[in-house]
């Protein structure tokens, strides 16, 4: 199911997000609010997706990159932490968001990262990200601390329309 994607202003965008009880991850809510994440986010033609995005405060990511180009599988990562940050060299990136539809901006992040986190299973996983999976991770995170790209991007920008002709 495709569920409305809450933009800048709704307060659960600003709150630091839940752990999920890892009882709950093989259950019903928690399975459900994955696959309708996944469903949300490819619809929204997104890259990434944070729970509070959704209007649920847990700490719960899924991410995914189809094409060949900086592609990345699909991920769902449940209470992640970011472990280590495996570069000293830093990317600036444009980012957009799917909640602050409007805007872009260059934001500055590290190039590599370890994440541990859970699976869908509830096992314990650790990867190794870099390039725009370690921005898009980074961002998700964010989100999970209640912080929004346009808070650290520098160079803020209305987001245009692109015409197909």
């Amino acid at each position: 199911m495709i569920l409305p994607i809450l933009t800048d202003g709704a307060p659960i965008l600003r709150k630091v997000a839940t752990p999920v009880n890892i009882i709950e991850i093989a259950g019903p809510l928690i399975q459900g609010l994955v696959a309708d994440m996944i469903d949300t986010m490819r619809a929204a033609h997104g890259i990434g997706l944070a729970a509070p995005q959704v209007g649920h405060g847990l700490r719960l990511v899924v991410m995914e990159k189809t094409t060949e180009r900086d592609g990345f599988p699909l991920r769902v990562l449940i209470n992640p932490v970011l472990a280590h940050v495996t570069s000293s060299i830093t990317q600036t990136r444009i980012e957009g968001c799917l909640s602050v539809p409007e805007k872009l901006g260059e934001v500055t992040r590290p190039l590599g990262l370890r994440v541990q986190y859970l699976d869908e299973q509830g096992r314990t996983q650790q990867d190794q990200m870099s390039g725009l999976e370690a921005a898009c991770l980074q961002h998700e995170l964010d989100h999970l601390n209640g912080i929004l790209f346009i808070d650290t991007a520098k160079k803020i920008r209305a987001r245009k329309a692109v015409l197909s002709v």
